[in-house]
């Protein structure tokens, strides 16, 4: 029962994240230029990228420390842990500002960005470093239900003010970087509540070891992770221009749903794997849930990136205007490269949780090398496209590494047959309506119904293929029971009765 709760407090924070980030992005799409928005991009962008340098691994530090800690009984060395770190954080951060403001007349100069841009991306920096680590020690402490509270409240003020910056006072891209702040500073400042700070605690040798045992793998990885994720808008807008920026920057947005949406079940499970972790008698339970959360990752994203393909110009102009249509012509290997991304991301962080961090740092340098040596030359040489090249070629080796080496560690009880099977339901679903989309002119209520039909059409082969178990209903039966309509815990009832494997039988067929 507590990890569903935790599934479904984190499926809420994602929920209204992407709702409300996607009604901040179509506010910037439908009243800003494509210079503009790709201004706004880049200087979120360089925002992430420098906070990545300033978090030093401690966000997934704390994620995996604090529960390891508390099921140890071991609560004064996890409040100095605490302690240690925001401290370090606040001298980091004085730093940081510092050196950003003196060299503020570069960045401007090289990045094609205002001055404003640059002093309004310094204070989201300390803002978002902040929140970002309040955030991780609340999601060590499973605090879910006021993760998704102080979310919400974060993602309601970004999109509230954007909109009165914007249409009120005119500020242009100015509007949705203020916003971005005044979000993150809200977020801080509730969260800091369910921050302990207690005067009995402990930290020395050991608990410094402890924590940069588990800080400096992930701090690398988050380094070399932000090296490809956060740097190809920032490339973009030093090799072309702003508006080449602006519509590749729409096209990422919309293919990074299928980064999103997989892994939300694993961030669910991520502090039980980590739980396990110390009692050595729970590894076939480990892997159980690891290789549920594959499962259910690639039974998602297959769907997921055909909705997007076949929705991509509605989609669009949702989001933005005419001017980004372009943007299309990016989406199939986009979709493609940030959907391997996904199950790479569940691959690594399942290493991490099972204590193994140097295959963890050594998977991602199959993402950024391959990323950072091909990205330069092909953005150079073809622009927007060859950034979509690099990232496919990296995204590609990226996966194939983690998958293979997660392999090796754990008794992954996914089989070939039900990706097999998830494939060919997918094929045989989507393929024909995307041929039928090149032919006809669909309008949004007809390419609707028919992405609808489609989905059933997935849904339906797989069940009459016994593709589901047992388990997959469990979340079925938990919405049954508390919403008590009659009509569902029939469907329900009679799912059950005609599906009665369980996952864990016929796995090493």
């Amino acid at each position: 029962m507590k990890l569903v709760r935790n599934v479904a407090y984190l499926s809420l924070v994602w929920l209204t994240t992407t709702c409300f980030s996607t009604i901040y992005w179509i506010i910037a799409g439908k009243t800003l230029s494509p210079s503009s928005y790709g201004i706004v991009s880049v200087t979120l962008q360089l925002a992430m990228l420098i906070s990545t340098f300033l978090f030093l691994g401690f966000p997934s530090a704390l994620s995996c420390l604090i529960p390891k800690l508390i099921s140890q009984g071991k609560r004064k060395e996890l409040q100095g842990i605490i302690n240690h770190v925001f401290k370090l954080e606040l001298l980091l951060l004085l730093l940081t500002s510092t050196i950003l403001l003196l060299l503020s007349p570069l960045l401007v100069k090289t990045l094609n960005i205002s001055s404003e841009s640059v002093y309004l991306s310094i204070l989201i920096i300390a803002i978002y470093v902040l929140s970002t680590m309040t955030y991780h020690v609340c999601y060590g402490r499973q605090l879910m239900k006021q993760l998704f509270l102080t979310t919400l409240a974060n993602n309601v003020a970004k999109v509230v003010l954007s909109i009165a910056l914007i249409l009120l006072f005119l500020l242009d891209y100015l509007g949705p970087l203020i916003g971005v702040f005044a979000g993150y500073l809200i977020a801080l400042v509730l969260r800091l509540k369910y921050i302990r700070v207690s005067e009995t605690s402990s930290f020395g040798k050991r608990e410094k070891k402890t924590l940069f045992k588990y800080s400096l793998p992930p701090f690398t990885v988050s380094v070399l992770q932000n090296l490809y994720s956060n740097t190809n808008l920032i490339l973009l807008n030093t090799l072309t221009s702003s508006f080449v920026t602006g519509i590749f920057s729409l096209a990422t947005r919309l293919a990074m749903f299928t980064q999103a949406i997989p892994p939300l079940v694993f961030r669910g499970v991520f502090p039980e794997i980590s739980y396990l972790s110390g009692k050595p008698s729970q590894r076939s339970r480990q892997s159980y849930l690891i290789s549920l959360s594959l499962r259910y990752a690639i039974l998602i994203l297959l769907p997921l990136s055909f909705l997007l393909l076949f929705l991509s110009k509605y989609l669009i102009l949702i989001f933005a205007t005419e001017k980004y249509l372009e943007a299309t012509s990016f989406l199939p290997l986009l979709v493609l490269s940030f959907g391997l991304q996904s199950l790479g991301a569940i691959c690594i962080s399942s290493l991490y949780a099972i204590g193994k961090p140097k295959e963890y740092l050594l998977c991602y340098l199959y993402l950024t090398v391959p990323y950072l040596a091909l990205a330069p030359p092909l953005t150079y040489l073809y622009s927007a496209k060859g950034m979509v090249l690099a990232m496919l070629v990296a995204s590609t080796s990226y996966f194939s590494k983690s998958f293979l080496t997660l392999r090796k560690r754990v008794d992954l009880k996914l089989r070939a047959r039900e990706v097999g099977q998830m494939l060919f339901s997918g094929v045989i679903a989507f393929l024909p309506p995307l041929i039928l989309q090149r032919a006809l002119l669909l309008s949004l209520l007809h390419a609707a119904a028919l992405s609808l039909t489609s989905l059933l059409a997935y849904l339906l082969i797989l069940f009459f293929a016994n593709f589901f178990v047992k388990e997959d209903l469990k979340p079925l039966r938990i919405l049954a029971d508390r919403v008590n309509v009659g009509l569902l815990k029939k469907a329900v009832n009679f799912l059950e009765r005609r599906i009665r494997k369980s996952y864990y039988e016929g796995r090493d067929q």
